[in-house]
């Protein structure tokens, strides 16, 4: 019988305890790193061990190089000068001294954002952490890290004497650009479903069903743990989680059964109606993506400045959108830039293409991703962003972006609506990773009249202002006015040419091409 005086509702409650002693953020913090260990694993070579808890977090060894990964689950803004990354220096420049006969790379992994060193030093706004990530572009930039390094005494002497005595360009190859910062990195739910992605399309090679592929995730997260936690050997490499696929996705048939099942079904069809297609049927389509960039048409605005700007900044952010209305050129805008980037690129266009296809599209991008083992470019060209698209593809485009960004790869994104916030909370993105493509300026207009053969410069002035005026410098109506122009052979400015109505604010296809046909194409 039950004590009238007992609340029945105590057994679900818990214990109260001092919060100080819960352990919940080490613990989130340590499965944030176990999953991106899991994660290295399964995109390791064949000639390469994954080893945890070694010389970092995690390493990864191959005969003549090795990687060391250090992970931070935490989230407080980091510096050039903060503690966490002037010890991530030392221990990389210890582990190079420490095994000369090999290539040691150092990658620090961490949620946290760059933040801007106290005073200021490299520059108004300009945090070092940002600096280091585009030395590659700006030999200057090596020797301003390189003299504030020198001066923080916590490194050690020998490299502080480097520092000091040694060329940039060494600087850039021994210290610059073997240390990868990968900050506000992504969530780890995108993490996961990048290990989930991987699983399925190995699995496929082998006419595993995906139902069966995804749970080896769990395996695979217990073999991880206690491997991290062996006091003896504790590497991962890809033979172990081969056996670990096949031992999860298979069933076991005694000799004698699998015997007796074959007398009885003497049908030459029978095992491949369980086991799938005979050998030699390929199930894989055609990937649609283009490898190098569109060509770009043979008069168009530079840009230069702009081009310039955007291209230091994808160096630094990696991910990079460009958000444009109808005909505002962010596409041809990607082009100038990307082609400015001596990397192979990759070229997905994404226009007018219904959400399922898009979908396809991301699975074939990720499959051609697994074959590319050196950083390279990728341009999104015309994602719709719009609520009803992106739920259909979300979380494929999370998971390819991670997948791509843990390859260094550089993203650029075209699009008329934002990122949606999921992505940006996810990856850690700011107001620097998307940039409005601006109309063209008078200057702009100018330079491209004289392209185009207008050979007084003061009549090329006198009509940019007016296409300035009647077009604002949206890209494609200017183009499509001063195309006019020159086909009309450049005539004299009239009176009646000031009096035309701008344009208004285009929103849709149609509209452009509705007013370029009626509007602008009409002689004045």
């Amino acid at each position: 019988m039950q004590d009238p005086g007992l609340d029945p509702n105590l057994g679900k409650l818990p214990l109260s305890g001092d919060p100080k002693r819960q352990a919940v953020s080490a613990l989130r913090g340590y499965l944030y790193q176990i999953w991106h260990s899991v994660y290295a694993w399964l995109d390791l070579e064949e000639d390469e061990v994954l080893f945890l808890e070694g010389a970092e977090d995690f390493d990864v060894v191959g005969p003549r190089q090795a990687t060391a990964v250090q992970v931070k689950g935490t989230s407080p803004n980091v510096t050039l000068r903060s503690e966490a990354i002037i010890d991530a220096i030392t221990h990389y420049w210890q582990l190079q001294r420490e095994s000369p006969q090999r290539r040691i790379f150092f990658k620090f992994l961490t949620r946290s954002r760059v933040g801007v060193e106290r005073d200021q030093p490299f520059g108004p706004g300009m945090a070092g952490l940002d600096l280091w990530s585009i030395c590659l572009d700006r030999p200057e930039s090596i020797v301003q890290v390189g003299k504030f390094l020198s001066s923080i005494t916590r490194l050690p002497d020998d490299l502080r004497q480097f520092l000091n005595s040694s060329s940039p360009e060494d600087i850039l190859q021994v210290l610059i650009r073997p240390i990868t910062w990968e900050t506000g990195s992504r969530d780890a739910g995108f993490v996961v479903q990048a290990i989930e992605r991987k699983l399925v399309l190995h699995g496929e090679k082998y006419l595993v069903p995906p139902s069966s592929s995804s749970p080896v995730i769990n395996r695979l997260l217990r073999e991880a743990f206690e491997t991290a936690s062996s006091h003896t050997s504790r590497a991962l490499d890809r033979s172990l989680f081969l056996r670990i696929f096949e031992e999860e996705t298979s069933e076991r048939v005694p000799k004698h059964e699998l015997q007796a099942l074959m007398r009885g079904n003497p049908h030459e069809d029978f095992f491949p109606a369980i086991f799938g297609p005979e050998r030699g049927v390929s199930l894989d389509t055609v990937p649609a993506i283009h490898r190098g960039l569109p060509p770009i048409p043979f008069i168009v605005e530079s840009r230069e400045p702009l081009v310039l700007e955007l291209r230091s900044l994808l160096a630094d952010v990696r991910v990079l959108v460009l958000n444009g209305s109808t005909g505002s050129g962010k596409t041809l805008l990607a082009r100038l830039v990307a082609r400015a980037e001596p990397i192979p690129w990759y070229w997905l266009n994404l226009s007018a293409r219904q959400p399922y296809q898009v979908s396809v599209l991301f699975r074939e991008l990720e499959r051609l991703s697994a074959e590319v083992h050196e950083p390279c470019g990728i341009v999104l060209d015309d994602i719709d962003f719009s609520p009803a698209a992106i739920q259909q593809h979300e979380e494929l485009l999370g998971v390819l972006l991670h997948i791509l960004l843990s390859r260094r790869c550089r993203i650029l994104i075209t699009a008329q609506n934002p990122l949606p916030q999921r992505l940006v909370r996810g990856f850690g993105l700011d107001s620097r990773n998307a940039r409005t493509v601006p109309y063209l300026n008078e200057e702009e207009l100018v330079n491209l009249a004289i392209h185009l053969g207008c050979a007084e410069e003061q009549e090329a002035s006198s009509w940019a202002k007016i296409v300035l005026m009647r077009t604002k410098g949206h890209p494609q109506l200017a183009h499509a006015h001063l195309f006019d122009l020159a086909q009309r052979q450049w005539p004299a400015v009239k009176s009646e040419d000031l009096l035309v109505a701008p344009v208004p604010v285009i929103k849709e296809r149609s509209q452009a091409r509705e007013l370029i046909a009626n509007r602008l194409l009409t002689p004045a």
